[in-house]
């Protein structure tokens, strides 16, 4: 009996604490930006309402969009999940892993990226992309400041 409660205590602490709950993202929220070069890459996330962040990122030179994408981060059905909105294509990838400042988003059906980690450094934000990019295993990691 006793081993039983132990058990459940412990199987209840690692839910706890691995809750889906966009509270523990709320580091995420606001204006970011990286400048390399003549290219400015932006960042913009706001709480739409509890179970949804909405966002933007863009990169441009000067005028020219070079890159733009819309995102989520929404919790449904109880899973917490990063949405990449795109002009041919919407990709989903499924909350792995969370603490207070970083969150890791996974879909291994998804060349590039497979996997995403948001890190929050300081006042820098920073996003690494992993994954295979034609056959080739691959890693781009940005760092944005907070506006």
């Amino acid at each position: 009996m006793r081993l039983t409660l132990i058990l459940i205590a412990t199987v209840l602490s690692y839910t706890a604490s691995f809750s889906q709950n966009l509270s523990e993202l709320r580091w995420i929220l606001g204006s970011w930006e990286m400048i390399e070069g003549p290219a400015t890459t932006t960042e913009f996330w706001e709480m739409q309402d509890d179970s949804t962040f909405v966002g933007n990122g863009i990169t441009k030179q000067g005028d020219t969009v070079l890159f733009e994408e819309g995102l989520h981060i929404e919790i449904r059905n109880g899973t917490m999940s990063y949405v990449a909105i795109l002009p041919d294509k919407t990709a989903h990838f499924k909350l792995t892993k969370l603490d207070e400042h970083s969150a890791t988003f996974e879909d291994p059906e998804n060349d590039f990226p497979s996997k995403i980690l948001y890190d929050l450094e300081g006042e820098k934000m920073n996003i690494t992309l992993f994954g295979s990019d034609n056959g080739e295993e691959q890693n781009i990691k940005m760092s944005l400041s907070r506006k």
